[in-house]
């Protein structure tokens, strides 16, 4: 047989040669289509390469579900509600694992969904369990970033029946499987399949919000369902098996808007295990080291933790604080670049100015620029940055001449000439500008 079954879309894929016996169909369904902006890829086809392609091979029959993808008024004033569109994309699911089981009642079946895909596959299971003549053998689910994921899918964080108008969306349920076996891949922090426990951890909710907007669209390409790093839990009755991925040093969700400010990836790798610490009090995950630990119905939202764990988290987080502490101190510093010291506006280093005529100028300097440009000097001479020289301010040494004892007591029993470059009518104003000069100068240095 050579075909590449489709429903309801027009795009086509080259047919391949496959054997008269089926070695398995995939059945693809993709998630809600783009609120803003525009798709990641084809529609429907970018599904293919989902998981590093590993359900889309020689001998396999792709069917690509096509279905309204929508979210209400959030993706058109036409569009259908949430809940319109899983249902419509449950019926079609269920028809298209019947026809592949028609086509081959042994061959393997394996049904791909993501994010909107994978909450309208857990509707379509039940519906396929439903019907106790149809066998589920040979039949794999896979959810990929899946609403409805029991331990942190959005749409099971609030009680069943809850009903948000305008998207049309209704909570509460989850994956339940009674037969058929099911395998959930979620990033770690993505806000739609690990959304926090805890709702009164801002900084849990905040880094799921924005785990939302930068890792939720990277499955396609990005996932391994192997990837030896992932944290994996099953059910109490072996059906389904979680597989977390956990969100690698310097990149929460949380602090990935820093690097985009351009904030050094080690200060922010710095900051990961104190708010990592702070952001898993939100959580109370399925603990990997037993079997049979990840929930078999979905778990709501709580607002805080049990007191039970509040000594524990306080201590988990005081560590991730002295961590955090630790890798700032590693961070290196930026060295001297030059034992170079700074110019104040004359010929003479500050620190070797001998002459008590040139020390009255810095001292006057100072007087002129309020906790400017000297101080600052000395201290960019200490840390051994390096300033670029500027020309003699004129003006102010021609007050700091002025304004010298010898000066005063000549200038009171004799008035020297005026030159071109003296105003002495209006000498205040002349000192007025040299003021602001020397502190505009000192400013800009």
């Amino acid at each position: 047989m050579e075909a590449a079954v489709f429903l309801g879309i027009g795009h086509t894929v080259a047919p391949s040669p496959l054997p008269v016996h089926l070695l398995s169909a995939s059945i693809f369904v993709d998630g809600t289509k783009p609120i803003v902006g525009a798709e990641d890829g084809e529609p429907f086809l970018r599904m293919a390469d989902s998981f590093q392609g590993r359900y889309v091979g020689d001998g396999t029959v792709p069917v690509f579900v096509d279905y309204p993808r929508s979210l209400g008024l959030a993706t058109g004033l036409a569009d259908p509600t949430y809940d319109e569109s899983e249902a419509d994309a449950a019926a079609k699911i269920v028809r298209a694992v019947r026809q592949a089981r028609a086509d081959d009642p042994t061959g393997a079946i394996y049904v791909v969904g993501y994010s909107q895909g994978a909450g309208t596959v857990s509707s379509a299971l039940a519906e396929l369990e439903s019907d106790p003549d149809f066998s589920t053998d040979n039949i794999e689910f896979v959810l990929a970033s899946s609403p409805r994921r029991n331990s942190g899918g959005i749409l099971t964080r609030l009680p069943p029946g809850v009903y948000v108008p305008m998207v049309g969306v209704t909570f509460g349920e989850g994956a339940t499987p009674e037969r058929t076996k099911v395998l959930q891949i979620s990033k770690m922090y993505d806000g739609i399949s690990d959304s926090p426990d805890f709702v009164l951890n801002l900084a849990a909710d905040a880094n799921a919000a924005l785990g939302f907007v930068f890792l939720h669209s990277g499955y396609y390409r990005e996932v391994d369902p192997d990837d030896p790093t992932a944290i994996v839990t099953t059910s109490a009755d072996g059906l389904v098996t979680d597989k977390l991925i956990p969100a690698p040093v310097g990149q929460l969700p949380l602090t990935m808007p820093l690097l985009q400010l351009g904030v050094s990836p080690q200060t922010v790798t710095a900051l990961d295990p104190f708010l990592r610490a702070i952001i898993e009090t939100g959580y109370q995950r399925p603990d990997s080291t037993v079997p049979g630990s990840f929930p078999s119905e979905p778990v709501p939202f709580r607002l805080v933790p049990p007191p039970t764990r509040w000594v524990s988290d306080a201590e988990a987080v005081a560590q991730g604080a002295v961590q955090s502490a630790r890798l700032f101190g590693d961070i290196p510093q930026a060295g001297p670049s030059s034992s170079r010291a700074f110019e104040l506006p004359t010929t003479n280093h500050v620190a070797l100015q001998n002459d008590q005529d040139d020390v009255e100028d810095a001292a006057l300097h100072d007087a002129v620029s309020p906790g400017g440009s000297r101080n600052a000097r000395i201290r960019l001479a200490e840390s051994g940055a390096v300033e670029p020289r500027v020309k003699p301010l004129q003006p102010v040494r021609r007050v700091a001449e002025a304004l010298r004892p010898r000066e005063l007591l000549r200038s009171a029993w004799a008035q020297r000439p005026p030159t071109a470059s003296d105003q002495p009518t209006n000498g205040r104003s002349t000192g007025a500008q040299s003021t602001s000069n020397g502190t505009d100068s000192g400013d800009h240095e």
